[in-house]
C-alpha cells in the first residue's frame, strides 16, 4: 500500500532522499550502504545527476553497478537488427559512464536487463549483491506521479534494499 506521506516527500524533495527500511524478515541489513551501490539509469536528468552524486562519494564506494533496463514492450515489435542496435547503443552509453566512474577512482560494471524496470532493478540488485539502490527521479507533473506512479517511488516503497533517490535540479522536467 502506498504511503501518501512518502510519496509527497519524494515528489517535493530537492535534495537526495535515503529511504532505509525498518528491519524485518524481508529487508536486508546493511552496515555500509554506499559500499556497492546499484545505479539504475534511464538517461533522465535525475539519473545523470545521480552519476555525479555517486562520484562525490568516491572515498566510500568500492564498486558501482550501473544498470539500464530496456523495456521489453519497445523491443517486441522490432526486428532482430533493431533489438541488437538498441542493446549496442545502451551498452555504449553504459560503458561511457563506467569510464567516468573509473576516472573518479570508482570501479564500475555495466549491466543491461530487459523487462519491467520495477522487477528488473530489484533482480539486478540481488544479482550484483548491491548494498543500495540509487535512482534518479524526475519532476513529473504531480497528478501523473499520484495516479500512475514511478519506478523510483515504487522501488523506494517496496524494495528490500535501502534506496537513495536523487532528484533533478530545480526547474528540470
Amino acid at each position: 500500500m502506498e504511503d501518501p506521506t512518502m510519496t509527497e516527500l519524494l515528489r517535493r524533495a530537492w535534495t537526495p532522499v535515503l529511504v532505509y527500511k525498518h528491519l524485518s524478515e524481508t529487508t536486508i541489513s546493511v552496515e555500509e550502504p554506499f559500499e556497492r551501490p546499484l545505479l539504475a539509469i534511464d538517461w533522465s536528468p535525475g539519473s545523470l545527476r545521480a552519476v555525479e552524486y555517486i562520484k562525490i562519494l568516491a572515498n566510500t564506494v568500492q564498486e558501482v553497478h550501473l544498470v539500464h533496463v530496456a523495456d521489453e514492450k519497445e523491443l517486441k515489435g522490432s526486428s532482430a537488427m533493431a533489438i541488437q542496435k538498441t542493446r549496442k547503443e545502451a551498452r555504449k552509453k553504459l560503458e561511457e559512464i563506467c569510464k567516468r566512474f573509473e576516472a573518479a577512482g570508482i570501479k564500475a560494471r555495466e549491466h543491461l536487463y530487459i523487462g519491467d524496470p520495477d522487477e528488473e532493478i530489484e533482480k539486478a540488485a540481488r544479482d550484483c549483491q548491491a548494498t543500495l539502490i540509487v535512482l534518479g527521479s524526475s519532476a513529473k507533473a504531480a497528478w501523473v506521479e499520484r495516479f500512475i506512479g514511478s519506478t523510483p517511488r515504487k522501488i523506494a516503497e517496496e524494495s528490500i534494499y535501502p534506496t537513495l533517490l536523487i532528484p533533478p535540479e530545480r526547474g528540470e522536467k
